[in-house]
Formats: structure tokens, C-alpha cells, sequence
């Protein structure tokens, strides 16, 4: 009550477990404190020059735990971006709710080099003598190259409203549902990505927590991770001495020389985390029942009939409302069909009560959720002279 005015004071749910009440987060954007571990194994092997080559290999299996990691490995940093908060901290939960693979974490690291002196020209095994304008021509060349093969990161999921939690959107997390599968089965090699293409990660292994709760899902999930990735940089070059002191080089240096695509699942915005909003609680109006009428062939609003079922389909809805005409705080917690992604919010029957709430929560779904995010990285080819004196 306020002294002043005498006036009921209201504060925002997610508040009551933080230590000032009324400001969900105050003591979080000031608070630097937090836990993490790494353990890591690495092996390396170098074969050196024999036959004119030498290479290098290493492998690092690693894991990396943390309670705060916030930005994913494509922005090599670990603050907040996006004002996305990361923790369930900020809503008066506890570190160990957030303690999950760290954001930034890769599990498997392959690198390799080479340097691979061609057998052709003067003072090598073949050609050594040859006519001297094909020695120009073939001899003398170097190849070189770098390797690089990562898995990916880990799947950072959360609501794009907070649920009523408190005020920092981008952070209120989903429920996980047992027993689906996290990476879509439906999910095709030959469309990874792009309109029409079937989302990497299953919507339906989450499902909207009750309103107000914090949901089950990890602040990051080992289970599901982006592709592998790999990387292949070439060149080759020549040498032409000038004098005894001098000489020029010649090179044509190829990255990402086999233009492989990488694709990543990002946990931030670039890479669609999102994995829904609020869906509307409202009793549905004209408008928005001709949405689904129309595709489906049903009398519209303006129509008596269409009246008469709308007037149906909130009534359905009205016997689960309280006398405050508000919906009970799990009404939309239901696990998703398969295939949510790829059904038409219209395509559910809204005059059943799992039909209108498939309705509105595929309205509310991020059709971006999921999806695999295409660096656009591409092949680049340059050629170079370069000159040593």
C-alpha cells in the first residue's frame, strides 16, 4: 500500500524472488559474479620434411560448463547482445538453473597445414634437367594449404516475450517436452535451409511454459547443435629469382577453396532462437476468425452463420475462463504436433479447443525458429606478385 496515496502497489511477478522487490534485474546488470570450467584434450602430430613435404594435424576434444556465457562463438565475445540477458537469474531463479554448456563451446576441433614442394624443376626429383622453357612453366612450384573441420555450437532457445516474468525480453526460456527429439526428423539434407525449408531444430520438442513460470528447457542444450563445418584455404606459388638477392613470387591463393556452405545455429537473434511470442488471450474477434474462415470456406463474420459460430468458438473458450475472464495460466502450455512448422495456423480446427489453441500459438510461433543460419561464407580467389629484395 502506498503511504502516500493510499493506493495498492503492484509489482511484476518475477520480482518476488529478487532481493529488491519491484526490479527483477537490478542486481543483475551489476552483478559480474559467476562459475565456469573447461576441460580439454588435444593431441598433435607434425611429419616434417620428407619428399619435399611437411604437415602438421591436431585434434582438441573439449567441454566448457559456465552459468553467464551470453554470445555465441560468431561474435568471439561473452556480453549480452541484442538485449538478450541470457539467464533465468534475472527472473529470481538460481545459477544452477543456468548451468549449461557454455555458448561459445565446440566439442570437436580439427586442424591441418601442409606445405608440399612440387617434384618438378631444377634440383628436384623430376625435370631436373628439362628444356629450360618447360621448367619456367612447371618447376619450381609450392602448394600450401590449411585445414579446418569444428562441430557445432550448442542450441540456445527462448521465448521472444517474457512470459510475465519480468521485463527483459529474449531470456524467459521454453519448457523442453520428453521423449521428442530435438533435431527436426523432418529436417532435409537437400533443403537445409531458406523458404519452404524445414527447420534444423524440432518446434515440437518445445512447448510454451505456464504463464509466469520459468520454463524447464537449459540456458543452452548440448542435444542439439549446428552442423559440422569445413574449411579449406589453398595456394600455390612460384619463385623467380632476380640476381642473388632478389626475387619475385608469383601466387594464386584460393579461401574456403572447395566452397563448402557453413551453416551454424546460432544462440542469438541471428540465428532465430525465437521461439514464439504471448499468444493472444482475448476473446477472438471477427477479424481474426475470418483468417480462418476464409482459407477454409466457412461463413464469414459479417454473415449469420458466421456469427452464430464465432459466438460457438468463444464460448467453447469462455468455460475455461475465471469470472475475471481470464484464461488459467497453463491453457497454452500443450505440446506441439508434428510438422507445426510446416502447418498453417488456418489448417486447425478452431471450433475444437486444441485447434484454437494450435491456431493462436502457430500465430505466435517464430517461423524462423530452428532454422540453420547460412554464414555466406564464399570461395575467394586471389592472385598476387609479390616482390623480396
Amino acid at each position: 500500500m502506498n503511504p502516500y496515496t493510499g493506493k495498492v502497489l503492484t509489482v511484476q511477478n518475477g520480482t518476488l524472488g529478487s532481493p529488491y522487490l519491484g526490479f527483477s534485474s537490478l542486481y543483475v546488470l551489476y552483478d559480474s559474479a559467476a562459475n565456469s570450467i573447461r576441460h580439454a584434450g588435444y593431441v598433435s602430430v607434425i611429419h616434417r620434411a620428407r619428399r619435399r613435404l611437411t604437415f602438421t594435424a591436431n585434434y582438441t576434444w573439449a567441454k566448457s560448463i559456465d552459468d553467464a556465457s551470453s554470445a555465441g562463438g560468431d561474435k568471439n565475445i561473452l556480453t549480452p547482445v541484442g538485449g538478450q540477458t541470457d539467464g533465468q537469474i534475472a527472473f529470481g531463479g538460481t545459477r544452477a538453473n543456468d548451468r549449461s554448456v557454455s555458448t561459445f563451446d565446440q566439442r570437436h576441433v580439427i586442424n591441418g597445414t601442409y606445405i608440399y614442394d612440387l617434384p618438378f624443376g631444377k634440383g628436384r626429383q623430376l625435370m631436373n634437367h628439362a628444356w629450360k622453357p618447360l621448367e619456367f612453366l612447371v618447376g619450381g612450384w609450392t602448394m600450401t594449404g590449411t585445414m579446418k573441420w569444428v562441430s557445432g555450437f550448442p542450441y540456445m532457445p527462448y521465448l521472444s516475450d517474457t512470459n510475465q516474468l519480468g521485463d527483459i525480453t529474449h531470456t524467459a526460456r521454453p519448457d523442453l517436452v520428453a521423449g521428442v527429439p530435438l533435431v527436426n526428423p523432418l529436417w532435409d539434407r537437400n533443403c537445409p535451409t531458406g523458404t519452404g525449408c524445414q527447420p534444423y531444430v524440432n518446434p515440437s520438442a518445445f512447448m510454451r511454459p505456464v504463464l509466469g513460470a520459468l520454463g524447464s528447457a537449459p540456458r543452452t542444450i548440448d542435444g542439439v547443435r549446428g552442423p559440422w563445418s569445413q574449411f579449406f584455404n589453398a595456394s600455390i606459388q612460384k619463385n623467380f629469382n632476380i640476381g642473388e638477392k632478389r626475387k619475385i613470387q608469383f601466387r594464386v591463393d584460393a579461401l574456403n577453396a572447395l566452397n563448402h556452405p557453413v551453416f551454424a545455429v546460432y544462440p542469438n537473434n541471428a540465428g532465430g532462437a525465437d521461439f514464439m511470442g504471448a499468444p493472444v488471450t482475448t476473446p477472438m474477434t471477427a477479424a481474426e476468425y475470418n483468417t480462418w474462415a476464409t482459407p477454409n470456406n466457412q461463413p464469414l463474420a459479417a454473415t449469420a452463420a458466421g456469427t452464430a459460430q464465432l459466438n460457438q468458438i468463444n464460448a467453447n473458450i469462455a468455460t475455461f475462463r475465471n469470472a475475471a475472464g481470464i484464461l488459467p495460466t497453463n491453457f497454452f502450455t500443450t505440446p506441439l504436433p508434428k510438422n507445426f512448422y510446416g502447418t498453417a495456423a488456418a489448417s486447425y480446427d478452431i471450433t475444437t479447443v486444441n485447434g484454437y489453441k494450435y491456431f493462436r500459438l502457430r500465430n505466435a510461433y517464430a517461423t524462423n525458429f530452428g532454422t540453420l543460419y547460412n554464414n555466406g561464407t564464399p570461395r575467394y580467389v586471389q592472385f598476387g606478385v609479390k616482390l623480396y629484395f
